[in-house]
């Protein structure tokens, strides 16, 4: 989110804060902001939509950013799938952008990086073993403070393709 969404935002929160009658002080709405500013505005007010018909009491932040994000496997499954996805679609001569820093350096970490993990061709016990491997070390990397998009340079040089989760993820960050 950026500053300017603040407002819907703060909006939504309070009308939450009022179903469940605890009134936030500006200090602690401004604490609710700052603590999921990081993602995107449109699956936060989702989250808060689930909130306001599924929870009992007032959510904390941590319960907001559980529903955009998900849970530790399905964050890890996303990735997967994305990687996946996209190397079957872009291919490895080409350089990729993602926004996921976690995902760019699990790539590098498991694979070497892109044009490596594309080009990888191995039995089903050994992606089995890989994928497991992924999981890992993706769920180590996402403890770690990671911020900014990556650049993972393909085989040939040229401009970068944004590596996007595959439609069928695309609604669990919507909220969906």
């Amino acid at each position: 989110m950026i500053r300017a969404d603040s407002q819907p935002f703060l909006e939504r929160l309070i009308g939450l804060s009022e179903v469940f009658r605890a009134p936030l002080s500006p200090a602690a709405q401004q604490m609710y902001f700052e603590a999921v500013q990081d993602l995107p505005l449109s699956p936060v007010l989702a989250a808060l939509n689930t909130l306001a018909r599924t929870a009992k009491f007032l959510p904390k932040p941590a319960d907001i950013r559980a529903l955009v994000e998900g849970d530790a496997e399905t964050r890890i499954e996303q990735a997967w799938l994305t990687w996946r996805t996209a190397a079957r679609r872009i291919g490895s001569y080409r350089p990729v952008v993602t926004a996921d820093p976690v995902l760019a350096e699990t790539l590098t970490a498991v694979f070497g990086g892109w044009a490596q993990a594309c080009g990888a061709d191995y039995s089903a016990e050994m992606w089995a073993s890989k994928r497991k491997e992924f999981g890992r070390v993706y769920q180590v990397l996402a403890g770690r403070d990671l911020r900014g998009p990556r650049e993972l340079p393909g085989l040939a040089p040229g401009r970068a393709v944004p590596l996007e989760a595959p439609p069928s993820t695309r609604a669990l960050e919507a909220g969906c």
